[in-house]
């Protein structure tokens, strides 16, 4: 009988070790994905901050346009 009860011990053991080894592996991966997301996030903005300095650039070129245009008009004049 003591024999039957030290072996579902070390099933009990083996059981809860293999458990903690899963929710382990889980936390990697989950603190993997977090990481990958964060990444994912860090370059998104990055192309929006990229995307808004192209909006600005074109902007300024349109302005620098239309003051050499109005310049050429104020000569003509």
């Amino acid at each position: 009988m003591q024999l039957l009860s030290v072996e579902l011990q070390h099933q009990a053991l083996i059981i809860c070790a293999s458990f903690t080894s899963g929710i382990k592996r889980y936390q990697a991966v989950s603190s993997g994905i977090k990481r990958y997301q964060a990444v994912s996030s860090g370059i998104k903005r990055y192309q929006a901050v990229s995307s808004g300095i192209k909006r600005y650039q074109a902007v300024s070129s349109g302005i620098k346009r239309y003051q050499a245009v109005s310049s050429g008009i104020k000569r003509k004049i």
